[in-house]
């Protein structure tokens, strides 16, 4: 599940996870800024953010993008890791 709780959440079941990536984003230039911006089917994707330029990119096997950004990189790659190997 990815969200701002208790505005928005989203369930992205394991077994649909095409792929993960991180990503260096633009927030205000690609965005407009923080919080829940974009479609999932956009080119973009839909981003879920409170800051920071390092995201996690997960595609979904129907083509939907969602990206969660982390102000912390390393927090970023941990999430990369956990979801790698089931994807």
């Amino acid at each position: 599940t990815v969200g701002l709780a208790p505005f928005w959440r989203t369930r992205l079941p394991r077994r649909e996870i095409a792929d993960v990536a991180i990503v260096h984003i633009d927030t205000y230039g690609d965005y407009g800024g923080w919080g829940i911006k974009g479609s999932a089917r956009s080119s973009k994707g839909r981003l879920y953010s409170v800051g920071g330029e390092t995201a996690l990119r997960v595609l979904m096997r129907d083509q939907r993008t969602f990206l969660v950004a982390f102000k912390d990189p390393a927090t970023a790659e941990r999430a990369r890791e956990a979801l790698h190997g089931r994807c």
